[in-house]
């Protein structure tokens, strides 16, 4: 088996009311590496675009996420509040035979 690493980008937004919604991805497609180092550093480079080029604040930082067990890598939180917007920003390792 061979080893490949998947970046997942979901995005949510908030109603008038607060209720949180997930956006559509739109029919994007995986983003798929078989280099751990270039899946993380393109990571590095989202989280990076999105917070000095889009206005968003990392909420939880790699370090201390949740997410990360298992499968995943590297999980970020992103927040703009303006836009009431979220991102949440993934690196899973998967296997393909």
């Amino acid at each position: 088996m061979k080893k490949a690493y998947y970046i997942e980008n979901k995005s949510y937004w908030k109603n008038a009311v607060l209720l949180d919604y997930q956006m559509a991805d739109g029919g994007e497609m995986p983003i798929v590496y078989t280099s751990q180092r270039k899946a993380s550093s393109r990571l590095e480079n989202m989280v990076k675009v999105y917070t000095e080029k889009m206005g968003y604040k990392v909420i939880t930082t790699d370090e201390n996420h949740p997410a990360k067990r298992n499968h995943c890598l590297h999980a970020w939180t992103l927040e703009n509040q303006a836009h009431h917007s979220r991102v949440e920003l993934r690196l899973y390792i998967f296997y393909i035979n």
